[in-house]
């Protein structure tokens, strides 16, 4: 009786186990959002150092 209940067993969880590893992730379309957000911000940074960089060299300032 125990062999057949895990001859029966065996497959189910196995199958509930990789369905479970693959299922959709609730909040990925949060982290895709939030690596975007944070993704156009450093580029916003960045874009207005080198603003400051250009604005400084021309400029010549030396604090």
């Amino acid at each position: 009786m125990k062999r057949a209940l895990i001859i029966f067993a065996a497959p189910l969880l196995m199958t509930a186990g990789t369905s479970c590893a693959y299922a959709k992730d609730p909040w990925k379309k949060y982290y895709k959002q939030e690596m975007k957000q944070e993704k156009e911000f450093y580029k916003a940074r960045r874009k207005s150092e080198k603003a400051w960089h250009k604005y400084h060299k021309k400029y010549g300032y030396d604090w």
